[in-house]
């Protein structure tokens, strides 16, 4: 689709009250919409042909609606907690999406120098990456760390892509899941959830944070602009600000 027709789809479904840019006549919010009229009644007949085909019509299915918040143990049984990688990467600069297993495909042989024996031991048995629960995820080291982590000689743990990447080596940094964590993103119909993962391991850098006033948030700019842009932290940083003052 050119430029022209998205715009004038775009145009289209805000004439027609399907969607709207959310808080347009205050500049918008990027990358977040809301329904018009008939977008709100389009969304609900879809959901409703959706419940009844995929619940409704079948014996052995019942349907649930559960909290979109959830016990940590939750998310350590639905193994969740031990792989948590997305193979989709955002390039702002191209607009494109690709997989990040095929990435790591690409460059895997470049990387892999900057791997501990332990880290490619694990590839060479599960490969770049390994089936999930609903995703591609990078494999781990005994259950533990991720394959492609490095350690300092202080024992710090590093990302093997970022260091060949800040080589020059790859031009890839690294999964945004990876970027992100310990945020993970839970994805809905309508939004994405950023929600803390709470992981035994990162324990220390939860101490380091706590002992130099870091909050996650702000640990984690760099991630956040890359995957939903400047607009999106600096509105974060204002809402972070207001509920500090209250």
């Amino acid at each position: 689709m050119s430029d022209d027709q998205f715009k004038n789809v775009i145009a289209h479904a805000k004439e027609y009250g399907f969607i709207f840019q959310s808080s347009e006549i205050y500049d918008g919010l990027s990358a977040v919409y809301d329904y018009g009229q008939n977008g709100a009644l389009l969304k609900n007949n879809i959901k409703a042909y959706w419940w009844g085909a995929m619940v409704q019509m079948h014996e052995n299915i019942v349907g649930i609606d559960s909290a979109i918040f959830m016990h940590p143990t939750t998310w350590k049984a639905s193994g969740h907690v031990d792989a948590f990688n997305d193979p989709l990467i955002d390039n702002k600069d191209s607009k494109k999406r690709y997989r990040a297993d095929v990435l790591i495909e690409d460059h895997v042989e470049k990387i892999r120098e900057y791997l501990t024996d332990k880290g490619r031991n694990s590839i060479e048995k599960q490969g770049t990456s390994v089936a999930g629960i609903g995703e591609l995820e990078t494999p781990l080291n005994d259950g533990k760390e991720c394959a492609y982590t490095v350690f300092d000689p202080d024992g710090t743990a590093k990302c093997g892509i970022e260091q060949a990447y800040n080589d020059g080596v790859v031009d890839w940094k690294k999964p945004i899941s990876c970027h992100l964590y310990p945020i993970r993103i839970a994805r809905y119909t309508d939004f994405e959830a950023l929600n803390y993962d709470r992981w035994s391991i990162c324990s220390d850098a939860c101490a380091l944070g706590e002992e130099l006033k870091v909050p996650v948030y702000r640990f984690l700019k760099e991630p956040l602009i890359r995957k939903y842009g400047p607009d999106f932290y600096t509105e974060l940083e204002e809402v972070a600000a207001h509920l500090s003052a209250e």
